[in-house]
């Protein structure tokens, strides 16, 4: 009697999905020195693989300036970790920040915001161009590139300042702690009030309501006996309102 043998060839395809793979929603970020205060730009990024992704740190690569950016991780619309990158990170170090890992088959959402360099003023209005480097222990690209683009001047020279006009400057040093300078212009005598305000609106501190000469004016906040975080200062005069966002870090 004769025995049939069948001899099985089994090839077992290793699903595309090993490891950790890494992909993000946009290459490209755009007008994170928001100046309507709560829409920094951000981006997803997604792990396709059936392992943890670990984000080990993210760097920029600007040569003009040593810029420096605030980021907020975010899981399922709720910010687990927050801390800078870039030049503030040695100055406000938040070891807490990296490493930042997504869970196989899942996403995060990363919110990055520009603050903007401490700089001398230019002869030219400087637009902002950088690109981020996100270092990670992906199988398919461990060094992810996001260009950074902002057509918002970063400077602009004092003399193409209008003397006729208001203006409220960016507080000087922000981030700060505990003090920082408010600067602003009068093109006339004028009744002025100068608030400060924290992140849900809640006026906190009145620093001027009186009449103040022409020219320029510098006025000192002392955040003290005041909490780590967003505040706003609000110049009114007259029918003109101008608000500006500073960070108190202690």
């Amino acid at each position: 009697m004769k025995r049939l043998v069948i001899i099985l060839n089994i090839t077992i395809m290793m699903s595309l999905s090993y490891g950790q793979n890494i992909s993000t929603s946009k290459d490209t970020l755009k007008y994170l020195m928001d100046t309507s205060f709560g829409n920094p730009d951000s981006l997803y990024i997604y792990n396709t693989g059936n392992e943890t992704l670990s984000i080990d740190s993210i760097n920029n690569f600007n040569h003009t300036y040593t810029y420096t950016y605030w980021l907020d991780y975010c899981n399922q619309d709720s910010i687990v970790q927050s801390g800078y990158f870039g030049s503030y990170s040695d100055v406000f170090p938040n070891g807490s920040l990296f490493p930042i890992e997504i869970s196989a088959n899942d996403s995060a959402k990363l919110i990055f915001q520009f603050i903007p360099p401490v700089t001398k003023r230019s002869a030219f209005d400087e637009l902002m161009k950088d690109s981020l480097h996100i270092f990670n222990n992906s199988k398919n690209r461990p060094m992810v590139q996001i260009n950074v683009l902002n057509d918002i001047p970063i400077n602009v020279d004092e003399d193409k300042r209008l003397s006729n006009e208001y203006e409220l400057e960016q507080n000087y040093p922000n981030p700060f702690n505990p003090a920082t300078k408010i600067v602003f212009n009068l093109p006339k005598e004028s009744y002025i009030s100068l608030v400060i305000f924290d992140a849900v609106g809640r006026r906190i501190q009145t620093l001027v309501k009186n009449y103040m000469d022409v020219g320029k004016h510098e006025i000192i906040f002392d955040g003290t006996r005041f909490s780590s975080g967003v505040y706003y200062y609000q110049l009114m005069v007259g029918n003109n309102i101008f608000t500006k966002k500073m960070l108190l870090i202690k």
